[in-house]
């Protein structure tokens, strides 16, 4: 469970806003109750093997979910990941331009470097996306919902999940996105300017030297949410986003659903980094079945990433000598890996023109609360998502306030699951 806030930004209380999160929950779980306590569940759904009630998942008439269902199989995603490209993480002995090195430090993005599997198990990815749904921002499995959080973010890749949402500054053309690769990266000069145009890069150029404000994990999360919605499209062919970061979610919770490997004995690298991946000979059918078959009981619901950390360097304390030690250690530095109680804030995040839902309350036993019948997700109409993410203690008071502890891991409310 947790419980104990470890966030890197002040605390700055605002209880006069609470209750513009509460009213709002309020209004939204009394608009559920009443929609359901009028209607009388069909015989039959609208869709066979699908939702009976569609208030929620309004766009499933065109979900992947309807053609698997009627044998219509669509070939695995091609799944596009720069781990391929390259050996299976980067080399970390290779020493980086001094501002280049500057810039990475300050975003708080350095854990990456060593961030990305060699191998990306399209068939397993495209069995999980079959299952997601873009108005609720999960899987729906069997024995109800999952996603990744930005615990989840944070446990696996240690990098910040709080910060700013990051939007694009508006006077940067393309002529400024390709002197900055030249200059600063060393491209050649053709090779910038044709990435940058092919690729559309000055509409994502950062001024860098401001990029240590920014929320990196909501921006991972958003990305990658954003290219699950696109996957369950039955045009869909492809899939991106960061695809290692889906992949070691799906080692960490569904400990029996593949084959992979933990190298237990390497320390000070992120969760990530300690898996392996594997090649499994199975096709999206023979995971499909997996993921029918899953009960609640074979799920890790919330991986303790904190105490794995301790475990790995247990064997090297005894071995310590003095000057081993960082004796003045950067606490506000370190905090970024410990839990953050934004993890639970409940509402919509962005990254540059891209918002999507971010909806804890509906997974909220990968948290150690007894799941309860979430409330409909909230619309996006006339919000300023800027102001409730700075504001997300809020979110995160009011959601508290309705959860209880869980007997056991997988535990639920009585209706949960129908």
């Amino acid at each position: 469970m947790f419980d104990a806030e470890q966030d890197d930004q002040p605390q700055d209380d605002q209880p006069q806003q609470d209750h513009v999160f509460d009213d709002e929950h309020d209004q939204q779980q009394q608009q559920f109750d009443d929609e359901h306590g009028q209607q009388h569940q069909p015989e039959e759904p609208m869709f066979p093997g699908g939702p009976y009630d569609l208030s929620v998942l309004k766009d499933y008439e065109h979900h992947i979910a309807i053609n698997v269902w009627n044998g219509q199989e669509r070939r695995a995603l091609k799944v596009v990941s720069n781990g391929k490209k390259q050996d299976k993480f980067i080399d970390i002995r290779y020493h980086l331009p001094a501002q280049i090195d500057h810039w990475i430090n300050i975003s708080g993005l350095r854990p990456l470097r060593r961030c990305s599997l060699h191998m990306i198990d399209g068939n397993m990815i495209s069995a999980f996306a079959e299952r997601w749904h873009a108005e609720t921002s999960s899987f729906h499995l069997p024995f109800g919902e999952m996603t990744i959080t930005l615990d989840d973010v944070r446990g696996l890749l240690s990098i910040p999940c709080t910060g700013e949402f990051f939007t694009p500054p508006a006077n940067v053309n393309e002529d400024l996105a390709i002197v900055a690769a030249v200059e600063l990266l060393g491209v050649a000069y053709d090779e910038a300017v044709t990435e940058t145009r092919t690729n559309r890069g000055a509409s994502y150029y950062i001024y860098l030297d401001s990029c240590g404000k920014w929320a990196w994990g909501p921006s991972a999360l958003v990305v990658l949410y954003d290219y699950l919605r696109d996957s369950t499209l039955p045009a869909t062919k492809q899939i991106g986003g960061y695809l290692s970061l889906f992949q070691t979610w799906i080692y960490e919770h569904f400990p029996d659903i593949c084959k992979r490997d933990m190298d237990e004995h390497i320390s000070s690298m992120p969760q990530m980094f300690h898996w392996t991946a594997k090649q499994t000979p199975g096709n999206v059918a023979y995971y499909r079945a997996k993921l029918d078959a899953l009960r609640d009981t074979d799920i890790i619901w919330a991986p303790n990433y904190d105490e794995n950390a301790v475990t790995r360097f247990q064997a090297k304390l005894d071995a310590l000598r003095d000057t081993d030690i960082i004796w003045a250690p950067n606490y506000d530095e370190n905090a970024v890996t410990r839990f953050q109680s934004v993890s639970l804030f409940t509402r919509y995040i962005c990254w540059c023109f891209t918002m999507v839902p971010y909806l804890p309350e509906r997974c909220i036993r990968q948290f150690g609360y007894t799941q309860h019948i979430p409330p409909t997700p909230p619309m996006l109409v006339a919000r300023d998502v800027d102001v409730e993410w700075s504001m997300y203690r809020n979110s995160v008071r009011s959601l508290r306030a309705r959860l209880h502890p869980a007997a056991y891991p997988h535990e639920c409310v009585e209706g949960y699951i129908q």
